[in-house]
């Protein structure tokens, strides 16, 4: 798939699969969505919301931070 003529859309924090970025339908199928969520319990469900949308979309099992280093992470729900 060439990016060439598609909108990546980078989102942190994509738990349930959201993304906060409105798209008009007409245009999902332009948008490549990378989504990042750092607890693996909700990668499955992510995956599967996406397998059902016309857009492209990529999981990523990380959180960001300033350092490339591990770390200890806290999940909050809130």
């Amino acid at each position: 798939m060439s990016l060439e003529n598609h909108l990546v859309l980078h989102h942190v924090g994509g738990r349930e699969g959201s993304r906060s970025f409105p798209i008009l339908p007409t245009f999902e199928r332009d948008v490549v969505n990378v989504l990042y969520e750092a607890d693996m319990s909700c990668l499955p469900q992510m995956i599967e919301y996406w397998k059902t949308q016309p857009s492209k979309t990529v999981v990523l099992p990380y959180f960001l931070s300033a350092q490339n280093n591990v770390g200890k992470f806290h999940n909050n729900y809130d």
